[in-house]
């Protein structure tokens, strides 16, 4: 009978030991399991994140450079219509001159015509008269 007991203790404490030892090594491979999930989840946020940023940084640049374009489309305006303005007031100018040089050249000759005429006129006058 004490054989028994001792062959049953032996047994008993055999398969407590073994059932430590593979609860230890299933604990070990949840451990190793929920670090392996937890660098996903890592590795996953990670690359959210940087794809978030990048598009971040992408509408950022663009932004920039639209205001850019708008700038320098403004500024095309802005000068485009100084020029318009300059030319605009060129041309008055020079039409203005350029009346003003048309009307005094035809005083002149209306005058001088006239003149002309009233001589021809006090001519044929003096002629008549005798």
């Amino acid at each position: 009978i004490h054989y028994r007991l001792m062959a049953s203790q032996f047994i008993l404490n055999s398969q407590r030991i073994i059932r430590g030892f593979l609860d230890r090594q299933s604990s070990q491979r949840m451990k190793l399991a929920l670090i392996h999930d937890l660098k996903q989840t890592l590795k996953v946020m990670a690359t959210c994140l940087q794809k978030h940023w990048r598009g971040y940084v992408a509408r950022r640049l663009l932004k920039e450079r639209r205001e850019q374009q708008l700038q320098q489309i403004s500024a095309l305006k802005i000068q485009t219509y100084l020029r318009r303005s300059v030319c605009q007031r060129q041309f008055k100018r020079a039409t203005t001159a350029t009346v003003l040089i048309q009307s005094i050249f035809r005083g002149v000759s209306t005058r001088e015509d006239l003149k002309h005429k009233s001589r021809s006129a006090i001519m044929i006058q003096r002629v008549w008269r005798g």
